[in-house]
């Protein structure tokens, strides 16, 4: 009888120990989740992901204004 006394308690801390563990790993895959959600939050509103300014068409821009533009144009620039 009292083997089956400590026999139930072991079976009892390991199911408690199991259950312990699955609430640490839906824990953890929660703080993992909310970390990267704030990150894809974090670079889609504060990272640049191209140039501010695209300096090739400005360019080509200018140089169209002075070969086809008015003579006023070209002398101002």
């Amino acid at each position: 009888m009292d083997t089956s006394i400590n026999d139930g308690a072991i079976i009892s801390r390991k199911r408690k120990r199991e259950e312990f563990k699955k609430i640490i790993m839906i824990v953890a895959a929660y703080v993992v989740y909310m970390f990267m959600s704030v990150a894809v939050w974090y670079h889609n509103n504060y990272l640049d992901k191209e140039p501010a300014r695209n300096w090739e068409l400005e360019r080509r821009n200018f140089i169209n204004r002075l070969y086809r533009g008015t003579e006023k144009i070209v002398l101002n620039n």
